[in-house]
């Protein structure tokens, strides 16, 4: 399970580089053409977020190898809450109320499923 776990943080860390990385270029007023996947594929933070996601697959795919998809796949609601305190901290973006109260839902609602 704790392959999974870091699956779904690499997937949230890969999130939070692939925004950075998309603020900087200040495509802002992008049209989805060959000029902007050219952009976002030239560079190197994008491909550092997409790596995120290949490795985030390939422990995901080893995860699900050695426990039951009903066990693990709750586990991935923590990709809401890392995203969401990722993005207060490194991009700066505020947390609503509503947010803070999914948050604690969230895991309370993992320590429930979790509980046998």
């Amino acid at each position: 399970m704790i392959y999974a776990v870091i699956s779904i943080a690499i997937a949230s860390i890969g999130q939070a580089i692939l925004k950075s990385s998309l603020n900087g270029l200040e495509l802002k007023e992008a049209s989805l053409n060959i000029k902007f996947v050219t952009t976002i594929f030239a560079d190197g933070q994008i491909l550092i977020g997409l790596g995120c996601y290949g490795v985030s697959a390939v422990l995901w795919l080893y995860a699900l190898s050695k426990c039951s998809l009903s066990r693990l796949y709750p586990f991935t609601a923590l990709s809401f809450v890392l995203v969401i305190l990722l993005s207060r901290y490194i991009l700066g973006e505020n947390i609503s109320s509503n947010q803070s109260l999914g948050i604690g839902l969230v895991i309370l609602g993992l320590f429930v499923g979790s509980v046998r």
